[in-house]
């Protein structure tokens, strides 16, 4: 059997304080930061025909200088483990991108591919 897949951002609660109307609980919505700007998000459907089902979207195309690509940049998983995973690699997918210029943030972590970008 094969191990989970582990998160490498730090994915946040998007509103901590929300109260969600239909469940009473905290909204089920999160995000990954990096270097305080948005990089992929995951949230939780609570109603309809979707309830359960968690969607995930890529990176902020702004900050990160997205390029124009054939990645989905957003889908729905059955958990939010899935969900983390699928937004992640494209966020991973798009940074290691040849033509995607560098970033014009500091990311500085092991698997940061500027950190071999001149």
């Amino acid at each position: 059997m094969t191990e989970p897949y582990q998160p490498k951002l730090n994915w946040q609660p998007m509103w901590p304080d929300l109260v969600c109307e239909h469940t009473g609980g905290p909204v089920q919505m999160y995000c990954a930061k990096v270097a305080g700007r948005q990089a992929a998000a995951i949230r939780k459907e609570i109603a309809g025909q979707r309830a359960g089902i968690w969607e995930w979207s890529g990176c902020y195309a702004y900050h990160f200088n997205r390029v124009k690509c054939d990645l989905r940049d957003r889908g729905v998983e059955p958990t939010a483990r899935l969900a983390v995973q699928r937004a992640e690699e494209y966020f991973f997918a798009l940074m290691a991108s040849p033509l995607r210029p560098p970033v014009p943030v500091l990311i500085d972590n092991e698997w940061d591919p500027d950190n071999n970008r001149k």
